[in-house]
């Protein structure tokens, strides 16, 4: 069903990903380069927050703040692009109802993974942009204040042995996969209620 939908509206997909593309290079010459990573929330931050935090992961050295390259540039748009091309894949394929089961099978291991990695970069001594890191240590705090509940203790706020963090990761992925479950079945209801004839 996905790869039908796909199809019927690959040019559709491709318009999007090009206006994308070309907002989020806009939107990075708008920005200076600190203020690329600045912590005053604009709307261009927000837009371009994805994008930043992929290529300061992936691409950015330990001590590097701020892309200084056409190439940095180009890789945040990139992942930009794709960031939001596959939120807006998301909202389309759970409006139309094609989020089946297969979804959630690919979604939990896809969670417990980058849970673990932001558990351990957290708990590692690494410089991380506080615009880079925010984000990810919001997106761990569900499995973190599980795993305090469960297993911590007042002079420990967060993991830091392999089992605590295992515990940890697998309580967040599975704190988001509840809240993945409760957005379908929210819009499944509400296509319902809409879709019913009046009396």
């Amino acid at each position: 069903m996905i790869a039908t939908m796909i199809h019927k509206n690959q040019k559709g997909f491709a318009l999007v990903a090009l206006v994308v593309a070309t907002a989020s290079s806009v939107a990075l010459a708008m920005l200076p380069a600190p203020g690329i990573m600045s912590l005053h929330w604009t709307t261009l931050n927000v837009f371009v927050q994805p994008g930043v935090i992929i290529w300061w992961l992936a691409l950015a050295g330990p001590y590097r703040f701020a892309p200084t390259t056409l190439v940095g540039y180009a890789a945040i748009v990139v992942a930009n692009t794709g960031c939001w091309f596959l939120a807006l894949w998301f909202m389309v394929s759970l409006a139309r109802g094609a989020v089946t089961r297969r979804w959630c099978i690919i979604a939990v291991p896809v969670l417990t993974v980058t849970s673990l990695a932001i558990v351990v970069l957290r708990e590692s001594n690494r410089m991380v942009p506080s615009v880079v890191r925010d984000p990810l240590l919001n997106f761990v705090d569900p499995g973190v204040t599980i795993w305090w509940l469960a297993l911590g203790n007042l002079f420990q706020g967060s993991p830091s042995s392999r089992s605590g963090m295992a515990f940890a990761a697998l309580a967040n992925a599975a704190f988001w996969s509840f809240m993945l479950w409760l957005l379908v079945v929210a819009v499944r209801f509400v296509g319902r209620k809409v879709s019913q004839p009046r009396s």
